[in-house]
């Protein structure tokens, strides 16, 4: 069995699909991070508001 060889273009599609790849990856990244942080922000809002409501009765 033979190997066969790109061509340019087609070395040239694979880079930038590749290049394309790693911006996805992280731009998902970076909304999975955000995303944390507004989920810890809310879970530690909705935390504080529970202990209000707790030492109000």
């Amino acid at each position: 069995m033979t190997q066969q060889s790109l061509t340019d273009k087609q070395q040239a599609e694979l880079e930038e699909i590749l290049q394309i790849a790693k911006l996805a990856e992280q731009k998902a990244k970076e909304m999975s991070d955000l995303a944390t942080a507004i989920s810890l922000k809310y879970q530690k809002r909705l935390h504080e508001a529970n202990l209000e409501a707790t030492d109000k009765c």
